[in-house]
């Protein structure tokens, strides 16, 4: 039997880096913050709730993810983060800014499996460029910031023998 620190939940909290809503300038947002609050920001806005957003409204997901993107903006990045993950993370926050109630509600009403399949294909249209800065980012937040997070145990799952 094995166990897994991995959930979904936590590979879908990474990804939704990638639709968080902001309304400052990106590029402004301080690049010496230590990686202690980076993490806290990262950690609690992603997991620090226990409003479950399946029973939330599209409108207040919108709300909820410009008030997460607004504190990781106000926090900023570590000194130490690589370039393309700063890159990453000032395009996260740009890109916010278009974030749309009514898309929301489209992928709100999808299977799990579609909206998988969706993610994948706009992961898919990303310039290689897009994606090597995308990897970076999450890459760093799992490498410096998961490890701090009391995450619960993943049922046992048989092993294929």
């Amino acid at each position: 039997m094995k166990r897994s620190r991995v959930s979904l939940s936590v590979l879908a909290a990474v990804a939704v880096l990638s639709l968080s809503a902001c309304g400052s300038d990106p590029s402004s947002a301080p690049d010496d913050a230590s990686v202690k609050d980076f993490c806290a920001a990262v950690n609690e806005s992603m997991f620090g709730t226990d409003t479950d957003p399946t029973k939330m409204s599209a409108e207040e997901i919108a709300e909820a993810s410009k008030d997460y993107a607004d504190k990781l903006a106000e926090v900023g990045t570590p000194e130490d983060m690589p370039a393309d993950a700063r890159a990453a993370f000032e395009s996260m926050l740009e890109e916010a800014e278009e974030i749309d109630v009514d898309e929301i509600r489209e992928r709100q009403q999808m299977k799990p499996e579609d909206l998988i399949k969706k993610a994948e294909e706009e992961a898919n249209q990303l310039s290689d460029e897009e994606k090597k800065q995308s990897e970076a980012l999450s890459k760093y937040i799992v490498e410096n910031c998961m490890d701090d997070l009391d995450l619960p145990e993943l049922p046992e799952t048989p092993s294929a023998e």
